[in-house]
């Protein structure tokens, strides 16, 4: 099952969706693209680690073009955990919040995923 619960209110605008195929079931998270984008914003650092999502976000390539799969997960991780809510003073509070909690649920969710060996899908719809 796909969680829509942080693009529902959003409907009709753009969102990145991350998932994985457990058994020909697909499971993950659907994100209204501004709280994606903050969280990117939150987790960028000068020196970044190739094959991750801010090597993506800074490139504009990977999930950008199509459908990426996520063949570094480690980064993924490092990077969420790095993220830092004060590279967002700019963005309302609400929407900080709400990415912070989005942070949680994809270190959740990725971390779930290297646990069952399963390949990460990211793509914007």
């Amino acid at each position: 099952m796909v969680n829509t619960k942080y693009y529902e209110e959003f409907q009709g605008e753009d969102a990145v969706k991350i998932w994985m195929n457990e058994g020909g079931k697909e499971s993950g998270i659907l994100v209204w693209r501004g709280f994606f984008e903050a969280i990117l914003e939150g987790c960028f650092k000068k020196d970044f680690q190739k094959g991750g999502l801010v090597e993506c976000y800074y490139f504009q390539n990977g999930f950008f073009d199509d459908t990426w799969c996520m063949k570094y997960p480690e980064v993924v991780l490092q990077e969420l955990r790095g993220f830092d809510e004060t590279q967002l003073k700019h963005l309302d509070k609400e929407i900080v919040l709400q990415s912070k909690e989005i942070v949680q649920c994809l270190l959740f969710f990725v971390h779930a995923a290297v646990n069952l060996k399963q390949r990460i899908n990211i793509e914007y719809i």
